[in-house]
């Protein structure tokens, strides 16, 4: 019964590959580069290394942007607009070709799941959460082109990261829970000035420089939200935290029924720092 089985099992493999050679362009498609590792992506020059890091975080972020406008289809077109953007960006030459196979049309069956696969280890790779870009882009109803504004306008290096699996101790994270006071407690005053369009959109550009703090306080922000397997402090997020939080969620209410005043750049730093 096994011969059988792999007898069965060989001539299916060999018809594949059959199938393969008299189709170019299906031949075409099963060639998927090699994705590196994230190992091998952390031996990478820093600057090279990080640079990679944000042309993959632009080009996803315009490809998940263009897949909420086409409703969720992956079109050719996008696809094309993607290989363009990588290869202007000099993003990862893996991610360009892995972007350019998608241009010949849909792909189907096992080709779409090894395509998948490969794509999402390359942007993990290059410490890429993709599953926090689509949440951003889906979480905000913005049109197209405000959507183009705020792609081109949001600094991207201290947003989208991977959570880092490094275990911290007792005492950083009680230091982070005390910075992470200090960033609420800030936003919660420049909220609180906050009574027109002219006023949120200077806010907004105020606000990005809190960004770099509020991604390093990310094992803290986790531990809060109950994502991270530490436990926090009970007289940490008491005193330091609970009052700020209550005052940000104060404002934070009055200017989402404001609707930001129409500022979509601040709408959309208020969802990043939610």
């Amino acid at each position: 019964m096994k011969s059988a089985a792999w007898i069965i099992f060989a001539a299916a493999v060999a018809g594949r590959h059959l199938l393969l050679a008299a189709d170019p362009a299906a031949e075409e498609q099963s060639r998927l580069p090699r994705v590196p590792s994230e190992e091998e992506v952390q031996q990478q020059p820093e600057s090279q290394r990080l640079a990679a890091r944000q042309s993959v975080k632009q080009v996803m972020l315009r490809r998940i942007i263009r897949l909420k406008a086409e409703r969720r289809r992956l079109t050719p077109e996008n696809s094309a607009a993607c290989v363009a953007l990588a290869a202007q960006l000099h993003a990862p030459a893996e991610l360009v070709e892995l972007l350019r196979l998608e241009t010949a049309g849909p792909l189907g069956g096992r080709d779409l799941y090894e395509h998948s696969q490969a794509l999402s280890k390359l942007v993990h790779a290059y410490g890429v959460d993709d599953l926090q870009i689509r949440l951003f882009v889906e979480g905000l109803n913005f049109t197209p082109q405000e959507w183009a504004d705020i792609a081109e306008w949001l600094p991207t290096e201290s947003v989208f990261n991977m959570v880092s699996r490094r275990s911290i101790s007792n005492e950083e994270l009680e230091f982070q829970f005390t910075l992470l006071a200090d960033l609420y407690s800030r936003l919660a005053a420049e909220y609180e000035e906050i009574t027109n369009r002219e006023q949120a959109d200077a806010a907004a550009e105020r606000l990005l420089g809190l960004l770099h703090s509020y991604d390093a306080v990310m094992p803290a922000r986790l531990v809060l939200s109950g994502g991270r397997g530490e436990a926090p402090s009970a007289s940490a997020t008491d005193s330091l935290l609970q009052p700020v939080i209550r005052q940000l969620v104060k404002q934070r209410q009055r200017l989402r029924e404001a609707d930001f005043f129409g500022s979509r750049r601040l709408a959309a730093l208020d969802y990043i720092f939610g």
